[in-house]
């Protein structure tokens, strides 16, 4: 189970804009992305799935963040990212009628805390240490960027295979 929050915690992803937000939406470039951003935000809707021997066994989950204190720059010059600080991640899973909920501190965006970062086909591409997360950018202002990452892993966790399909948001604000 600690795996599967660890999974969750790892795929960052955005929540659309609310109704408060103020700013001209901005097209996505070197500039607009590159500062220091705060995350505000952390949410994953998931489909579970566990393989035992040939059966499926299917749940829910849904991650939400907590006590953020976690941020990302973005250099121009050389192009590098660096993540600091945590948040908090509270998971809640629900596999045949039985509830579990699990909290992990967490401090990366798909299991990356600093690399390289590009933008390609209206994506925020992270790489760092033989990873690529593409995370699809919603949304862009002067001060806040809404993104969402789609997840689609499949894990050998002891001996079973666990995949794990969904949609993170992430809001930062700076």
């Amino acid at each position: 189970m600690k795996k599967l929050l660890f999974l969750f915690a790892a795929t960052l992803l955005f929540v659309s804009c609310s109704d408060s937000d103020s700013g001209t939406s901005l097209d996505l470039n070197d500039s607009t992305i590159s500062g220091t951003w705060d995350l505000t935000l952390f949410d994953l809707d998931a489909v579970t799935t566990l393989n035992i021997q040939g059966a499926n066994i299917s749940g829910e989950s849904k991650a939400v963040g907590k006590d953020y204190n976690f941020s990302i720059t973005f250099t121009d010059n050389p192009k590098e990212f660096t993540t600091s600080g945590s948040f908090t991640v509270v998971t809640t899973s629900t596999t045949n009628g039985v509830t579990n909920t699990l909290e992990e501190k967490v401090s990366a965006i798909s299991e990356l805390s600093s690399g390289e970062w590009k933008i390609e086909d209206n994506q925020l591409v992270l790489i760092g240490g033989g990873v690529s997360s593409p995370i699809g950018v919603e949304s862009i202002t002067e001060n806040k960027v809404v993104l969402k990452l789609n997840v689609d892993e499949t894990q050998d966790t002891q001996g079973f295979d666990f995949n794990v399909k969904g949609v993170s948001t992430f809001v930062f604000e700076r």
